[in-house]
């Protein structure tokens, strides 16, 4: 893998909370297809099983796994995204990037944390961002990655 770097951003390369959103709602429908494969993976390991139920019940064992499950193929797409390019598919209209400090791109445990981070604090987290002139969110803080974008 090329490991490009992006210059560290300037004080106009700071993107709105609004992309950030978009991005976010944009990345829904890709994830979207992941969660239906990941489900229907999960509902042939099931029938598999020769469980007497016809579908994954609420409370049992394999509702559990299968959230964990969604929310790890979630962390994968995210992350693997960020490392390679720096970006998701939703962030790319908005030619927003995550960048470490530095300009470069963010470790794999960086953005491991970045993103657990942000789920925990998806709601309220990004409202700092709106009262802080450097627009970062809980999870830029915590991990100490940034968001920026870039004109071309």
């Amino acid at each position: 893998m090329v490991n490009l770097t992006i210059p560290a951003p300037q004080p106009g390369e700071r993107p709105y909370i609004g992309w950030r959103v978009v991005a976010m709602v944009y990345d829904f429908f890709a994830m979207l297809a992941l969660w239906f494969v990941t489900v229907l993976v999960f509902m042939l390991l099931h029938r598999l099983s020769g469980s007497a139920e016809p579908a994954i019940l609420p409370g049992t064992g394999w509702s559990y796994a299968l959230f964990v499950a969604l929310y790890l193929v979630t962390g994968v797409y995210t992350v693997v995204s960020w490392r390679r390019g720096g970006q998701t598919i939703g962030m790319k209209p908005f030619r927003t990037y995550v960048l470490a400090p530095d300009g470069s791109f963010a470790s794999w445990r960086t953005l491991w944390i970045r993103f657990f981070v942000g789920t925990l604090a998806l709601v309220g987290g990004f409202y700092i961002a709106w009262v802080r002139p450097d627009r970062l969110t809980l999870h830029d803080l915590v991990s100490n990655t940034r968001l920026v974008r870039r004109s071309s």
